[in-house]
């Protein structure tokens, strides 16, 4: 991979790199990143970082962070690997016992970069960015709220990058995703308990841009990302079995909003083997109030209404600081990482539930990976800490805390030199 390196032309943007400088500065104090079941860890790099990648973007992974970084790199780079989250939660109602809720949930993570000239760069990749499971106990007395939730996307986000001058890059993409939802809760009634569920699946379409700016060449580097929102229409299956009801299979409806995200960062290299990013996010969840399930009977008459069951979400935006540092060591084969973060939760505290049970969190991270000529393998690793976080709700009333880690592993290759050769020297990063 390579590093953020010097420019040659001494053109500065004095004036512009103060005032975003001061822009950031003051953001940083006022916001934290996103919550919810969104992670910017999609590749060993940005594991190790906690996300803090905007500014950066020297490698394939800049697909994600920063589609402009596409157009600051040389030749052709892979990575291919799979991140494996985790999560242990720990739900304690008003006066009852402590409840544990785990899930494991693996993700595919593949890029693919390549430089075709001066001012163009392209490359294409696979991830997920929003994830989530959790599984309670037969017998949890907040069940009737939710027993059960996996969510998983997977998208394929092919970019092109535009580099029109040599400290300027804007880079564009197009998300598209692929989802489902798994969903259960117990239906209680004066005639006994029951089950309502859906297993759904949906494909959603989005875009996303970035913008890499060198104000200061080495010194100062100004990134910018937006990544669309994406609302997923999701059908498939399910049921609303209990007592009294047949056993059937009914068609099942529900669409969820995902959020529009936003990263500022600035970046440093103020070594020719030390970079620093540091940056803001912030993401706009406060379009899902309510997941509103839908359920029909495909035998029933045209026209025939369908039963309607709610989960109530009403999140706000959500906003987050990280702050990354990669150290290359042995002539850049050995890269280190170290990562801190701060996010606030898009969950209200009137409104934690049991398949809603977000808070605050601490992120640290770490990695290293090793390179051998044009090959490589690399690992990411981050833990979150939720924290300990009562809630009002007036139908459970309940402490939620939990830890979530985050493990990432892939090989990598990059070939510098291969394909279209940039022998312009301001150019050449």
């Amino acid at each position: 991979m390579s590093p953020l390196c010097n420019a040659r032309s001494s053109r500065v943007w004095v004036t512009l790199g103060l005032g975003l400088a001061g822009f950031l500065t003051v953001g940083l104090s006022r916001v934290a990143r996103a919550g919810g079941f969104e992670t910017l860890e999609t590749s060993p790099a940005g594991t190790a970082t906690v996300g803090a990648r905007t500014a950066i973007a020297d490698d394939a992974d800049a697909v994600f962070y920063n589609p402009a970084g596409l157009a600051m790199q040389r030749g052709l780079g892979v990575i291919g690997g799979a991140n494996v989250l985790h999560i242990d939660g720990s739900v304690t109602p008003t006066g009852g016992a402590s409840v544990s809720s785990t899930g494991t949930v693996a993700t595919p993570t593949g890029y693919l970069s390549a430089r075709i000239g001066p001012h163009f760069g392209v490359g294409v990749g696979v991830f997920s960015n929003f994830a989530e499971h959790l599984e309670y106990p037969a017998g949890f007395s907040g069940r009737a709220l939710g027993t059960f939730l996996d969510l998983t996307t997977t998208t394929v986000n092919p970019s092109v990058a535009l580099r029109p001058i040599p400290q300027v890059s804007v880079g564009f993409g197009l998300d598209v995703m692929a989802a489902s939802l798994d969903w259960r809760h117990a239906s209680l009634s004066a005639g006994g308990e029951g089950l309502t569920h859906s297993s759904t699946t949906a494909v959603g379409l989005g875009a996303n841009v970035g913008l890499l700016v060198r104000l200061v060449p080495r010194w100062l580097t100004f990134g910018f990302s937006y990544r669309s929102a994406i609302t997923l229409d999701f059908a498939g299956s399910g049921g609303l079995d209990g007592p009294g009801l047949p056993a059937q299979r009914l068609d099942a409806k529900v669409t969820m909003p995902l959020p529009h995200n936003f990263s500022f960062a600035l970046a440093t290299r103020p070594t020719d083997w030390l970079t620093v990013d540091a940056e803001a996010h912030l993401s706009l969840w406060s379009d899902l109030h309510t997941l509103t399930f839908r359920f029909v009977d495909p035998s029933a008459p045209s026209g025939t209404q369908p039963t309607v069951d709610a989960i109530d979400a009403n999140l706000r935006d959500s906003v987050g600081v990280r702050a990354g540092a990669e150290a290359r060591l042995l002539s850049g084969r050995l890269p280190l990482r170290l990562g801190l973060g701060f996010d606030t939760s898009p969950v209200r505290r009137g409104w934690l539930q049991p398949l809603f049970p977000d808070s605050n969190r601490v992120l640290v991270g770490l990695g290293a990976g090793y390179h051998f000529g044009a090959f490589g393998v690399e690992l990411g690793y981050a833990v979150e800490v939720l924290l300990d976080r009562p809630t009002t709700y007036p139908f459970f009333a309940a402490h939620y805390s939990a830890v979530r880690q985050v493990i990432s592993l892939a090989l990598t290759a990059r070939f510098d030199d291969l394909g279209v050769r940039v022998d312009l020297p301001e150019y050449k990063h």
